[in-house]
């Protein structure tokens, strides 16, 4: 499958709903791939509407699909110069309602919901 060239702003612009964000943030904080439906549960969202988030981060180069059998994993792009700097801010934004901690203990990733939480100040 040939590479599609993204433009810089498309990854920006794919973060910009907050169920794509939460995804985007779990992610990078887990620091590895999550089957669609762990994040299906760990978000409390109709599957559809999870895999139609994954689907437009995808399209924008912010996440990308890893197939093992018939299971489908999502994991940050790190091949891309673009996502790296986004996901560094991304990392950075304070987790004002403490939403970004809870996705992490929902995930079963406790011990990293702490680090999400004390970016607050």
């Amino acid at each position: 499958m040939p590479q599609v060239s993204i433009s810089p702003e498309e990854p920006f612009k794919a973060i910009g709903d907050r169920t794509r964000l939460r995804i985007v943030r779990l992610l990078a904080m887990m620091d590895q791939r999550i089957s669609v439906s762990k994040l299906q549960e760990t978000l409390d969202e109709p599957l559809s509407k999870v895999s139609r988030h994954l689907k437009q981060l995808r399209s924008a180069g912010v996440v990308e699909l890893v197939a093992v059998g018939r299971w489908r994993y999502y994991q940050v792009n790190k091949s891309s110069a673009h996502v790296n700097h986004l996901m560094s801010a991304v990392l950075a934004m304070p987790d004002e309602n403490g939403v970004f901690a809870d996705d992490l203990r929902e995930a079963g990733f406790e011990h990293l919901a702490g680090s999400s939480a004390e970016v607050q100040d």
